[in-house]
């Protein structure tokens, strides 16, 4: 599995559900809007994931990371 691809379906989930949330003052971005600091922040992630870790710099990766980052979309 790709890991800038499950950082992108990664990515895609937490803006549906932030934008669910309809949060103050937020702003849908798409993938490529995003800075470089923070997609490689994505990649990290997902590839953690897919490496079979736990935490991610010291804090834990929950299910729902787990669940959208997994191999299969």
């Amino acid at each position: 599995m790709n890991a800038i691809a499950a950082a992108k379906r990664l990515h895609n989930a937490y803006e549906r559900r932030v934008w669910r949330a309809r949060l103050p003052g937020y702003t849908r971005r798409t993938w490529e809007q995003l800075d470089h600091v923070c997609r490689q922040e994505f990649i990290d992630v997902a590839q953690a994931v897919h490496d079979g870790h736990t935490h991610y710099r010291g804090h834990p990766i929950t299910e729902w990371v787990r669940h959208h980052a997994k191999d299969t979309p």
